[in-house]
């Protein structure tokens, strides 16, 4: 969670909202601090940053070895994702 704060404010790395979620995500934020920084972002770029923790978690192991090719194109991640049934989606 110091991590995603540190996205948020930019302090010692680059300011992106993005990766603030991202992180809390993976941390296992309480619910109200993922909805106010949800609520800086667009729809598609969360959906995106939930398959990116789907695809790195332990238990997709098949999946994990496709998640940095994939996310370096948001267009491949739409397709992948659109491909995938929802359990590999949180």
């Amino acid at each position: 969670m110091l991590l995603a704060g540190l996205y948020l404010l930019g302090k010692g790395v680059p300011r992106d909202i993005g990766e603030a979620y991202y992180w809390l995500l993976r941390a296992g934020a309480p619910r109200p601090e993922l909805k106010a920084v949800a609520s800086l972002l667009k729809p598609e770029t969360i959906r995106t940053i939930e398959l990116r923790l789907a695809l790195t978690q332990e238990s997709f192991p098949g999946h994990r070895a496709a998640g940095p090719a994939l996310l370096a194109n948001k267009r491949e991640v739409e397709d992948y994702a659109n491909e995938q049934t929802a359990d590999y989606v949180m």
